[in-house]
Formats: C-alpha cells, structure tokens, sequence
C-alpha cells in the first residue's frame, strides 16, 4: 500500500522525468526513476547550499598536445558530492543549477576557486600553467560579467593568459553584445 505523500513524491519524479527528456509527452513512474532523478525541488534546496557546506569541488582534466605529448593546459570540472544523493553527476546538477539561476553563485565559485588555485600554484614555484573555465549562457550575459573576471586577476595577481574562458553557443544569441564581451574579456588578455 502506497502512502500518499510517496505517490506524490513519484508522481513528481515521473514529471522531472518527463520535463528532462523533451516535454509534451507523460510517463507512468517507474523504480529507476527515483534513482536517476530526485525530488527535483528538494535536489535544489541542497544545491543552494552546496557551496556553503563546500560540497563542490574542482578537478584538473589535462590537455595534452598530440604532436609534444606535453600537457598545455587544464580544464576546470565542477564536481559535487551531496550528503544526501552522494555522487551528483555534472549532467543533472548543472540544468537545475542554470534553470534556478544558482549557476551564477556556482560560476562565481568555480572562477574564484580557479584563481586561487593559479595563484598558490605560482607562490609553489611551479610554472604558469592556463586553466580553461566553462561559462554558462546566464553567467556569460551578466552586466559586470568582465569586471567580475578583471576583479579576480587583480586579487589573485595573475597573469590573464593562464585564464581560458569557454564560452557555449548558448551565450551568441545577441551577435552585437556578445562581441562587446568578447572584445572586453581580449581585451583583458584572457583566452576565449
């Protein structure tokens, strides 16, 4: 016998479901559902608190050129464990992240944490390495956008080429904003 607040719960799982793999259609709950896709609203509250419990962290991806073999730079990977759903995978925190607007805390986070990570390396003695950083669409269009990134070059004293700045097709919606930024992040002397 289910209990109501547990048909309510599925219920709400079948509609995640439905509302991450293309809408317009409806699906009856099934077991693995609840394994894939969590209460998406209880999913966001531990989101939003992510960064304070410091859930989040940053993995370095090497990059490595095919003709030296030598690694040229890194890329910078979110990752999040959650006390409660444990291993988050990137493919189902990142949409609720952009879709809530937390992406634009977790984007400031990941620039920060990146800074700093360059600057300690470079107190370490080790040489200037470039770390490539993927922004989000909703990151990306941010009024003070440049001045956040210029902010953390001064604070963290670096040197602007070892910051890569991915930018997605999702952000090159308005062509004549977006050469603004563009030309204000080269401007800096940031990689895009």
């Amino acid at each position: 016998r289910i209990e109501l607040e547990d048909m309510l719960h599925r219920a709400d799982q079948a509609l995640f479901f439905v509302k991450k793999n293309g809408r317009n259609h409806y699906r009856f709950y099934r077991k693995e559902m609840s394994q894939s896709f969590p209460n998406e609203a209880l999913m966001e509250a531990h989101l939003r608190r992510a960064i304070e419990f410091n859930e989040f962290t940053i993995h370095f991806q090497p990059q490595v050129d095919l003709l030296s073999g030598k690694i040229e730079s890194f890329e910078a990977l979110i990752r999040w464990h959650n006390r409660k759903f444990g291993q988050v995978p990137p493919s189902q925190f990142i949409p609720l992240a952009e879709s809530s607007g937390i992406i634009l805390e977790i984007g400031d986070w990941v620039l920060d944490t990146v800074c700093c990570y360059l600057q300690k390396w470079g107190e370490l003695g080790y040489r200037q390495v470039r770390i490539a950083v993927n922004i989000s669409p909703r990151q990306f269009k941010q009024e003070n956008f440049v001045q956040k990134v210029a902010a953390l070059l001064l604070k963290y004293e670096l040197d602007p080429s070892c910051l890569e700045l991915e930018i997605t097709e999702g952000s090159m919606t308005n062509v004549e904003e977006t050469t603004e930024i563009l030309l204000e992040l080269k401007r800096l002397g940031v990689y895009i």
